[in-house]
């Protein structure tokens, strides 16, 4: 452990503490929290009853622990907007968060988690912009993407090939996605494509393709072009 991991998980442990009112309170011990053998936080899964009363200082220091590999928020009550620290989240792998509530885009710095697998937001009308187009040449290793229930617009970014990607799911976000298909959608071996509430999205995609012998993986398709 460094100095800076130390305070971080320091900070995060006392917050929690005094969550539960409780000054022996062990995350470890916690359903909601895992720690590996050396004691470090590297999962936080936590729904509306036991986020409701974190403070702001708490997800800043949870958003410097550097052992963290999952991140899964769920609430309709609580207010974070994500900084999301690359340089500290370099072993974060699987990003959730449902309903959390905050505003504007989806940050860039998103695309510097270069060890992500899985990202999903939903349920947030206040998230808009567009999706960041080096989304996926900078994430090698994203295989799942799910965006659902925002208010993002503009188009998929490019996939480039061999790309691992194998879920993706844009639902009922602001029926305003544009732009072509990209090409990705068609040679990477989707298994799950879902597509639905994006009537511009629905219309450009080459159905012809989706049959075609590189979706021979496709276990899950969902399309729907009504808003």
């Amino acid at each position: 452990w460094d100095s800076s991991y130390l305070s971080s998980q320091t900070d995060f442990i006392t917050a929690l503490k005094a969550t539960h009112n409780d000054p022996l309170f062990d995350p470890c011990n916690d359903t909601s929290i895992t720690c590996d053998e050396s004691g470090n936080i590297v999962r936080v899964s936590m729904q509306r009853s036991i986020v409701l009363n974190l403070s702001d200082d708490a997800f800043d220091a949870l958003d410097s622990l550097t052992s963290l590999i999952l991140i899964n928020l769920w609430t309709d009550t609580f207010s974070w907007n994500l900084t999301l620290n690359p340089g500290k989240l370099t072993n974060l792998e699987y990003l959730y968060l449902g309903n959390v509530q905050g505003s504007g885009s989806i940050p860039t710095s998103i695309t510097q988690l270069n060890n992500l697998t899985a990202l999903s937001k939903t349920a947030n009308k206040d998230i808009t912009g567009t999706i960041p187009s080096n989304l996926f040449s900078s994430l090698p290793k994203l295989q799942h993407l799910d965006l659902r229930g925002t208010s993002i617009s503009g188009s998929i970014p490019d996939i480039p090939p061999g790309h691992p990607l194998t879920n993706l799911v844009i639902s009922h976000n602001s029926g305003q996605m544009n732009g072509t298909i990209p090409e990705g959608i068609y040679g990477n071996g989707l298994s799950i494509l879902i597509i639905e509430g994006e009537p511009l999205l629905v219309t450009e995609l080459d159905l012809s393709r989706v049959v075609a012998p590189t979706f021979s993986r496709l276990r899950t398709l969902h399309l729907d072009s009504f808003p």
